[in-house]
């Protein structure tokens, strides 16, 4: 009898561990890519998009965070739970903002899990006429 429980007890292990450890749960870190114009006119409100990457969305594995930055100031942060999480595992979130300096953008996405795979910068050069954007 000690024997069998020995072997049911391995068994609710093994079956356990392969409930978590599914390919959603291994998958890979939380990224993000920028889509902004490269250039602004001064007062001129730009769109930016966050397009974030993740293979996995389940209620053990998700994206948890997606921080914005504008020239090294918080600009908005998009936090998931375990319930409330991304629809997808690829989404995009957007953010709108008036340019009136040039603008370094750095945003940053996190697994709950795995962390992220690092953060995206990319800059909008804002001049003072509409001749110099594009």
């Amino acid at each position: 009898m000690k024997h069998f429980k020995t072997v049911l007890y391995c068994l609710i292990i093994l079956a356990g561990t392969g409930f978590i450890l599914t390919p959603e749960t291994l998958a890979d870190k939380s990224k993000v890519k920028i889509e902004a114009p490269s250039g602004a006119v001064m007062g001129e409100e730009v769109v930016i998009v966050l397009h974030i990457f993740h293979e996995g969305n389940n209620f053990i594995h998700y994206t948890r965070q997606v921080n914005l930055f504008i020239n090294d100031k918080p600009a908005k942060q998009w936090k998931h739970s375990r319930f409330d999480r991304p629809e997808k595992e690829n989404f995009s979130v957007s953010f709108s903002h008036t340019a009136m300096e040039n603008l370094k953008i750095k945003a940053e996405a996190f697994c709950n899990i795995h962390g992220s795979e690092g953060a995206a910068i990319k800059t909008i050069a804002v001049t003072a006429d509409q001749s110099s954007s594009q």
